[in-house]
Parts: structure tokens; C-alpha cells; sequence
């Protein structure tokens, strides 16, 4: 029975790092759910009847529970099981050593390692690895599989070192001690804390090193927004320019078709004036000149690329924000519609600005290929180069939360196709 249960214990540990601390989602089939938890109780039935815990069952077990039980290519799966066996293990020989500390006071032999008592170090290891996810992944919402490939290899050859150093350390102190003092119990134990310690602040470091990557990349993207707004503006003010110029001459031109009563040649030309007027003006108003400068550079995107567009709203008041957040958020939000809207065939965007004098809130919906929308939001770009791009809703959810403001994302089925909606609301300040 007792090795029934030590499988067991693994197990749950295994199905915790797997879903919690990798992201991994399980698998839908429920078969293939059921056969992982069957492998795990048939390992330990054969591990009971030869009545000693057998390398090669625990490994082939392992690797087949998760891959069953996990939906993720065989390989990648295959690999992570390998790292979490290295690592668990490692973890739990601590975890043992500090139940042996605490109460046989001493060491037991390599024929004793499994006892019952021996069980309660899988609740240290869990609470070890849970503290792992809760005060580090979890508090800064990154997980394992978003940290570099060298500081998990780091992860692994620390705890590595620090087995081999604590368990020889711990032969040579306890085996060969006739009786044991205090002092004794009390350095061992700070070691084994300190190895915990030295774990923790690796992992983050990695998170940390993480953090700081993609708020880099996420302020690139945002720069590299407005400075395509700053050369769109730019160009329309040289326009504007430019016509300032020539109007003395187009001043002339009319008044020489009035004198020669050229009326309808003077009338066509002033319509052409009219039209590069036009132009010229911004297209869109809504009381705020920031957000005015935003939608009208994306409406000129978009007329470029044959993608309708709809805006309504007014602003009442200017919107409460800094000039570079209210342009990032509208920004990114934008320049994500205008891409996924560009690859359907029915290209439309929607945007709505409703202005309350206690909430400012902004819609904005396009058509877009269909997509699950995760429980966390954490949506991946559909672009190839995934490394430098996906960044754009992080920003616009780190901006809204700067704002203690609200979002909400929805797709629907509509005549026009999969419609996408992203709505936000921030409050003013009053």
C-alpha cells in the first residue's frame, strides 16, 4: 500500500508543476484523462507485489501519465516530465532529510527509504514548490515556460549542486555521529533553508529578467506606434504648408476667371480648392486633440487598405490621462483591430467613445479570424515572428490597471463574420 500512495503523492505533485506553475492545459478526452490516473495506481500495484519501488516503472509511468494526461506535443511533454523527475527528486531528498532531522533524529538506511513516515516529506516538497508558485509565478503572473531556457537549466544544476553537497554533508555528520547535539540539528536545517532561499531567488531573477524583457519590448512597440502617428502628422502638416503657399496663386487664378466672367471655370476651380481643403482637415472630432490625432491616423490606414470604418462619440471632457498613455492605449488597441481585421475579407472596424462625467468608455469591435479567448486573456499573436510582437494588448491592460480602469474582451458570430470586441472604461477623476 505504501508505494500506492508514494505514486499517488508524485502524481498530484506532477499534475500541480505541470498545470499551475507550466501553463499546460489538459487534455479534453476524458479516456485519455482516466488511462493517466489508471498508469499511476497500476505502477504502484507493481511496485507493491515486488515489494520494492523499481526505477524503470516510476520512469515509464511518468512519462506516460503526463503525456496522457496533457495536451502538449509528445516530445515537449517528454522533456518537461525529465526536467520535473531531476527536479522533484532533488526536492523531495531534502524534504526527507528534514523529516529525518526532525524525527529520528538521525539517518536511516538506503533499505529504509520507504516508510511511512517518510510520506509526510512529499507535504514538505508540495508546500516548498506551491511556495515557489505563489510568491513568485504567481504573484507576478509569469510562468515556467515564458523564463529563459538558461535560467531553468540554472534552476536545475543549482538544486543539483546543492543535493549532492547536502546529502554529503548529511552522511558524514549523522552516520557517523554516536549521538547528536542541538547545535547540530539547528546548522543543518539553516543549510537546507538557505538551499530553498538560493532556489527561490534564481527563479526570481528569471522572473524578474523576464518582467524587464517585456516591458522593453512592449515600450518598443509603443514607440515605434507613435512615431508612425508622428510622421503621419507630419506629413499632413507639410501639406498644409505647402497649400498655405499656394494660396496666393489660387487667390489669383479665381480672381482672373472672375474678371475674364469665366464663372463656371472659377467655380470648378474653387470645388478643387474645396476638395484638397478637405484633405487637408482632420476627418475626425471628437474634443480631445490626442485622441483626435490617434483616430485619424488609423482611419487613414485604414482607407488605404479598403477597411470601413465607423466611429461615434464625442468627448465631453479631455480625457484624464497622459498624453503617451492615452495614445498607447488607443494606439495598440487600434493598430490590433487594423491588422486582424486585414486578414478577413470583410474588413470593418467599429470604434465608440461614450463619455460620462464619472467614466470614460471606449468600444472597439472588427471583424477577425476566429479565436479562443483564454480565461486569463493572455491571447498570442497569430504573427509569425511571435518574439517581437503579441505585446499590444499587455500594454493596453497594464495602462487600464495604471488607471484602476476596467476591459473586457468578446468575440460573436455576425453577418459580417467573427466580430472581435475589446471594451474599456476609465473613471475621472472627481
Amino acid at each position: 500500500m505504501v508505494y500506492i500512495v508514494d505514486k499517488i503523492c508524485n502524481y498530484i505533485i506532477f499534475i500541480f508543476l505541470m498545470h499551475f506553475c507550466w501553463r499546460i492545459p489538459f487534455r479534453k478526452n476524458k479516456a485519455c484523462v482516466v488511462c493517466s490516473a489508471l498508469s499511476c495506481g497500476l505502477a504502484g500495484l507493481i511496485d507493491s507485489y515486488f515489494g520494492k519501488d523499481q526505477l524503470f516503472v516510476y520512469i515509464v509511468w511518468c512519462f506516460m501519465s503526463m503525456n496522457l494526461m496533457f495536451n502538449r506535443k509528445i516530445y515537449k511533454t517528454s522533456l518537461l516530465t525529465a526536467f520535473l523527475i531531476w527536479f522533484t527528486g532533488m526536492i523531495d531528498t531534502f524534504s526527507v532529510i528534514i523529516v529525518q532531522i526532525f524525527f529520528i533524529r538521525g539517518a536511516t538506511t538506503t533499505s529504509e527509504i520507504l516508510q511511512w513516515w517518510q510520506l509526510s516529506a512529499y507535504a514538505i516538497s508540495f508546500i516548498i514548490e506551491y511556495g515557489f508558485y505563489r510568491f513568485i509565478l504567481k504573484r507576478n503572473n509569469v510562468y515556467m515556460d515564458s523564463i529563459k531556457l538558461r535560467y531553468k537549466i540554472g534552476i536545475l544544476v543549482l538544486t543539483m549542486m546543492f543535493e549532492l553537497v547536502v546529502t554529503e554533508v548529511y552522511n558524514i555528520y549523522y552516520r557517523n555521529q554516536s549521538y547528536y547535539e542541538l547545535y547540530l540539528h539547528i546548522r543543518f536545517i539553516l543549510c537546507l533553508f538557505g538551499v530553498i532561499y538560493s532556489l527561490a531567488i534564481t527563479l526570481q531573477l528569471a522572473v524578474k529578467n523576464y518582467l524587464y524583457d517585456e516591458q522593453n519590448k512592449g515600450l518598443k512597440q509603443a514607440l515605434e506606434i507613435q512615431h508612425s502617428q508622428y510622421l503621419y502628422t507630419k506629413d499632413k502638416n507639410n501639406d498644409i504648408r505647402r497649400f498655405r503657399h499656394d494660396l496666393v496663386n489660387h487667390i489669383g487664378a479665381i480672381q482672373e476667371l472672375l474678371s475674364k466672367q469665366q464663372y463656371e471655370s472659377a467655380q470648378k476651380y474653387i470645388g478643387n480648392i474645396w476638395n484638397i481643403t478637405e484633405s487637408l482637415s482632420n476627418k475626425i472630432s471628437t474634443g480631445d486633440d490626442y485622441v483626435d490625432a490617434v483616430l485619424n491616423y488609423y482611419l487613414y490606414l485604414c482607407e488605404k487598405e479598403n477597411v470601413k470604418v465607423e466611429i461615434n462619440g464625442k468627448v465631453k471632457d479631455k480625457v484624464e490621462m497622459d498624453v503617451l498613455d492615452i495614445t498607447s492605449l488607443l494606439g495598440n488597441a487600434l493598430q490590433n483591430a487594423y491588422e486582424a481585421t486585414r486578414q478577413t475579407t470583410n474588413r470593418y472596424v467599429e470604434v465608440e467613445i461614450v463619455d460620462h462625467s464619472q467614466e470614460t468608455f471606449l468600444s472597439i469591435s472588427n471583424t477577425s479570424l476566429k479565436m479562443e479567448i483564454p480565461s486569463d486573456y493572455q491571447i498570442q499573436t497569430s504573427k509569425n515572428d511571435k518574439l517581437n510582437h503579441g505585446f499590444g494588448l499587455k500594454n493596453i491592460v497594464s495602462i487600464i490597471k495604471k488607471y484602476d480602469g476596467e476591459y473586457y474582451i468578446t468575440t460573436s458570430e455576425t453577418v459580417m463574420g467573427n466580430m472581435f470586441k475589446l471594451e474599456i472604461s476609465i473613471p475621472r477623476k472627481r
